[in-house]
């Protein structure tokens, strides 16, 4: 594929793989047209039933391939691409959901804003809707510890280049369908946390912010997202809630928890009064489970 540059940072792209054989082909081929002359693509499979290894073995014979024995999830199945990562001696280690089409210098454009500023442990790309290919997804996001919520930036926006005059935003996480970082970092803070099935983007960026780092959005770099939700589950206001509680039980401190919970008590009863009336309380009861057992586990 690329061969090594020693002045050039390594990249290795870590990409999940899940009965999802036509989406990482299309995956893929897109990083494979690359413009960096220093990277690698790494495949996860957790455990597909469908043709997904021998189609990516066949066609794709440069990339590394690695069968998991089961299905780990998001976060393990990462934290597996990070070992192989550093064992492969890269600089960078970029996440990419499968679902997602990236540009061709999105890996130039990334290692090239971070070179920069040492300081800079995390990058993320400017996101688009697949679907609605001018519409921006997110450049990263904030985080309020006072209401345990995360938002994106420019979600949902029509990109007129209102981004475009910044090289970086700082922003206070990145999104783990696309980031990319330091190997350095990872060595530093530790790898994702596995607690987390959907936090693991944010949980790491706190790390990495609290421990002095910047995260950075880089508005040249784009690519294009599906949103597939492959790895969704039924449970999701169960399991979100109990992220968010281990999530403050990690990082927040005690003026946070106060308004939290405040906050936490006045959104369960608008919920309560909204669905109450149609005869839906399951949210509630999954939402309110999920904090008791983030509490206590």
């Amino acid at each position: 594929m690329n061969k090594k540059a020693k002045s050039i940072p390594k990249v290795s792209v870590i990409i999940l793989n899940w009965n999802q054989r036509d989406y990482t082909v299309e995956c893929l081929n897109s990083v494979l047209k690359s413009d960096y002359p220093n990277y690698e693509a790494v495949v996860i499979d957790n455990v597909s039933s469908d043709d997904s290894c021998e189609v990516i073995s066949k066609q794709f014979p440069s990339v590394k391939l690695i069968r998991s024995e089961k299905n780990l999830g998001i976060t393990d199945s990462r934290n597996i691409g990070i070992d192989y990562a550093l064992s492969s001696s890269a600089d960078y280690i970029m996440f990419l959901d499968n679902d997602a089409i990236v540009h061709k210098n999105i890996l130039s454009e990334l290692v090239s804003e971070a070179e920069k500023d040492k300081r800079v442990a995390i990058v993320t790309p400017k996101i688009y809707f697949y679907s609605d290919r001018n519409r921006i997804w997110s450049l990263g996001g904030g985080i309020s510890f006072y209401t345990g919520n995360t938002n994106l930036l420019g979600n949902g926006e029509i990109d007129h280049g209102q981004y475009d005059s910044h090289a970086t935003i700082e922003v206070d996480h990145a999104i783990g369908c696309c980031l990319m970082v330091r190997s350095q970092v990872i060595k530093k803070i530790g790898k994702l946390d596995s607690h987390f099935y959907y936090g693991e983007d944010t949980e790491l960026s706190i790390r990495a912010r609290r421990s002095g780092y910047k995260i950075v959005a880089i508005p040249k770099a784009v690519m294009w997202h599906k949103d597939s939700n492959i790895w969704a589950t039924k449970d999701i206001d169960y399991i979100r809630s109990k992220e968010v509680i281990w999530l403050m039980r990690k990082h927040a401190r005690l003026h946070h928890w106060i308004v939290f919970c405040f906050h936490s008590l006045f959104v369960i009863i608008r919920i309560a009064l909204r669905k109450g009336t149609r005869g839906n309380l399951k949210s509630i009861f999954f939402r309110i489970k999920g904090v008791l057992d983030g509490m206590r586990t």
